[in-house]
């Protein structure tokens, strides 16, 4: 992965149930990965000069691991010659990738080339990401890798690499992604989105601030908007960042009406932000 090959290795030395359906991925960009053979989806995406069509799975690891892989969404606008936005999204407790698959707009997704990398958290039944049972390990390593063969194949903006979360997920974006900011080539990630988050576990921050987008429901029963997002900003901004702004900026902390979930209209407001 060149300049990208251990940026997460940083967050290595740091010690809800999901409100999305199923989408037909099959009419998408999607292919089921694991990562030790998404170079041969690579390969095929680009023997098609299409989208990534086939699943690859002979074995990797643990068998319990073996339905557990991710997503990974090429848009059909994809151009080799342009630098496309990325998405790395994180998935909430008991779920998978894909059951985030359907967060964004396809349109709006095919409309600006954004590639979407969808990975399953390693433990077994899904239950959560890997900070939560014990510290940074096997997904960071997961993640890593998958990364690295994007970074290797695709051609991704540098100013336009994004961590994103819902819920759990949302937490180990902004864990993973704060330690390890950029503002260009230096990377990876540029902006954080964290969708209903519940904490973040830090060590440290980068020297360069990514740019957050916070969103939060009001009457979020599951994870409490002011003993959640609401702590976190407080904390960020006592870490340096600016106040938050419900509009513009680099940190953003939007409040709607809603629970534990993420609006059409949210998902969209925070990908216009991070296309911006």
């Amino acid at each position: 992965m060149g300049r990208h090959s251990t940026f997460l290795k940083r967050a290595q030395q740091l010690s809800c149930k999901h409100p999305f359906s199923q989408p037909p991925f099959s009419q998408h960009g999607m292919a089921r990965f694991q990562v030790s053979f998404i170079n041969a989806a690579i390969q095929q995406w680009k023997d098609l000069r299409a989208r990534l069509a086939a699943a690859l799975d002979p074995t990797l690891g643990d068998a319990c691991l073996k339905s557990r892989n991710g997503l990974l969404f090429i848009p059909s606008t994809y151009d080799h010659k342009q630098p496309s936005p990325m998405i790395l999204m994180l998935h909430g407790s008991d779920a998978s990738g894909m059951n985030c698959a359907h967060l964004f707009r396809w349109e709006e997704l095919e409309e600006h080339r954004v590639i979407m990398l969808l990975p399953d958290a390693r433990d077994a039944c899904g239950r959560t990401w890997d900070v939560n049972v014990g510290g940074f390990g096997a997904d960071v390593r997961f993640i890593d890798r998958a990364l690295k063969r994007l970074f290797e194949n695709f051609n991704i903006d540098p100013s336009k690499i994004c961590c994103a979360g819902f819920s759990d997920g949302a937490s180990y974006a902004l864990s993973i992604g704060l330690p390890n900011g950029s503002e260009g080539p230096h990377g990876p990630f540029t902006h954080i989105m964290a969708l209903s988050p519940g904490f973040m576990r830090l060590s440290s921050l980068s020297p360069v601030r990514p740019k957050v987008f916070i969103s939060h429901g009001v009457n979020d029963k599951v994870l409490d908007i002011n003993h959640c997002s609401g702590h976190i900003a407080y904390r960020l901004e006592s870490m340096g960042f600016p106040p938050p702004d419900a509009h513009q900026g680099s940190f953003i902390f939007h409040e709607f009406l809603g629970g534990h979930c993420v609006p059409t209209e949210v998902a969209s407001r925070a990908l216009r932000w991070f296309l911006d």
